[in-house]
């Protein structure tokens, strides 16, 4: 969504203190975590990476008092949190079996 910002989100980001590139910058680390995601092999990596997004979109809206805005990157990081989560304990466990 953020590298096709609407003029709403470009707003926020400009209110936000961000340049007016910045959109891009979070929008290709989203599609990048979405990638890495989808790829077995690179899925924590992905979850790790959208983790980090999340948490820096809930530190901007947090320190800027849009508290109800906050849910969504909230869910998004619990999410990807729990992905995290389940790639870790799978991975244990293909561990165990060998």
């Amino acid at each position: 969504m953020n590298v096709f910002a609407t003029e709403d989100v470009l707003s926020d980001y400009q209110a936000w203190g961000y340049p007016s590139w910045f959109h891009y910058v979070t929008g290709g680390l989203e599609w990048t975590s979405a990638v890495l995601i989808a790829v077995p092999t690179t899925r924590l990596i992905g979850s790790l990476l959208g983790g980090a997004v999340m948490c820096a979109a809930l530190v901007t809206l947090l320190l800027h008092g849009e508290v109800l805005h906050a849910a969504a990157p909230l869910v998004a990081f619990a999410f990807v949190t729990l992905n995290a989560w389940i790639t870790l304990s799978h991975r244990g466990r293909a561990g165990e079996e060998t």
